[in-house]
């Protein structure tokens, strides 16, 4: 166990990293939070295990809502600030990580008002975390509102010769192709699977060119993308001599892997990774819209579809759910109602919402069926590291 000392160090660190103990920029502030804390010691504690991913993490102080904010970028560039949010929720434990746009001050005693905490549960009914430490600190989701989000990541305006990256010895030049059956250009990832290891290597972005070091000496490596709304692609592949697999191509120097995606089919089920609720909420968060509108285009492209809205909690608990008000507003807990309930039902409750937001664009209900499981078919251990994505709807094609 960390001695008092030993934190109190790190806390003070931290501390004279943030700009002269003073009011932080405002104007287009944009802040990468990762954790929102009422109790400055449960700060302290989550920034000595941030430390040790090398996220570099600072302290602030919410002055409207009285909160500690470790954050690890602060910049007036909002695509920058959204995309570094993304990378850490998808590359690291703290999946809650949001972008705070807005004035922060620097740590100072006299700026701390003894209400500090008040009227926040830290208490967490549903979403069971991993780790017994980090239950004790990461409760941010219980302290974001509507202002506080991750945006879908902006179309990259920039040339495609300018978003090149360095040129690293042994590197070779590769675009990932993600297309429709069309050739209509997709917004998506491939990664890339290390086949001596069977681990992940990396992910990158498809439609621009890359360079990419090799991953292991066989040059033995697996590709995936995965879009949703389409069927995953897979393809093997050796890095020595990638022209040797089948329709990859060979274009100004660069390797063109083409990813032709297949709409999901009858049977087919895609986890929507990318869909995520206020904690104990059956309310969206805004970076979600980008999601559920891709299952609604999908929808639309074909009113042959009919889908089931699988809903799943981490956990069989009970405890508070937060609900949509009257004003119908899918993605903001303004307006909200509190209430109460099993996992069961805060399950069904989340499935509902993503079917009323697709009513509410124009789809028939009788397209749209909801199933509730609660926590009884979680993917992962509810404690483990992966366990947030045991809280997850999934959507499953009844009919195409």
């Amino acid at each position: 166990m960390k001695s008092k000392f030993s934190i109190a160090t790190v806390f003070i660190s931290i501390t004279f990293n943030i700009i002269g103990f003073s009011q932080l920029d405002s104007g287009d502030s944009n802040y990468v939070v990762i954790g929102a804390f009422a109790i400055k010691d449960n700060a302290t504690l989550f920034v000595e295990n941030t430390i040790k991913l090398n996220l570099l993490p600072k302290v602030a102080i919410n002055p409207t809502r009285n909160l500690y904010y470790v954050y690890v970028l602060h910049t007036g560039d909002s695509s920058m600030a959204n995309g570094q949010a993304r990378k850490i929720r998808i590359e690291t434990p703290y999946y809650d990580t949001w972008v705070y746009k807005g004035t922060l001050l620097g740590i100072d005693g006299k700026q701390i008002g003894a209400n500090v905490g008040s009227g926040i549960s830290q208490k967490l009914n549903f979403e069971e975390k991993a780790d017994p430490k980090i239950t004790k600190t990461e409760t941010s989701t219980q302290v974001l509102n509507a202002n506080e989000s991750v945006e879908p990541p902006k179309q990259n305006s920039v040339p495609a010769e300018e978003q090149v990256t360095k040129v690293e010895d042994g590197a070779k030049g590769f675009i990932f192709r993600i297309t429709t059956t069309t050739g209509e250009e997709l917004k998506g990832e491939v990664d890339i699977i290390d086949a001596d290891r069977l681990t992940k290597a990396a992910s990158y972005e498809g439609n621009k060119p890359l360079r990419i070091k090799p991953v292991n000496k066989t040059g033995k490596i697996t590709l995936v993308c995965e879009v949703f709304g389409y069927r995953k692609v897979q393809k093997e592949m050796n890095y020595n001599s990638p022209e040797s697999t089948a329709d990859v191509v060979i274009k100004n120097g660069d390797m063109v892997v083409p990813f032709e995606m297949i709409r999901l089919y009858k049977g087919d089920i895609a986890v929507m990774y990318n869909v995520f609720f206020f904690n104990d909420a059956a309310i969206m968060r805004p970076e979600s819209r980008y999601e559920v509108s891709s299952l609604k285009e999908m929808m639309e492209e074909n009113p042959k579809y009919k889908v089931k809205l699988h809903g799943h909690t981490n956990g069989n608990g009970s405890g508070k759910i937060i609900r949509m008000g009257d004003n119908k507003n899918f993605f903001s807990l303004t307006g909200s109602k509190d209430g109460h309930g099993s996992a069961k039902e805060l399950s069904e409750s989340r499935a509902e919402v993503i079917r009323d937001f697709l009513i509410a664009e124009g789809i028939e209900a009788s397209r749209l069926v909801v199933k509730a499981w609660g926590g009884k078919k979680a993917i992962h251990d509810k404690r483990g590291n992966r366990a947030q994505e045991n809280a997850r709807v999934e959507i499953e094609v009844l009919a195409n």
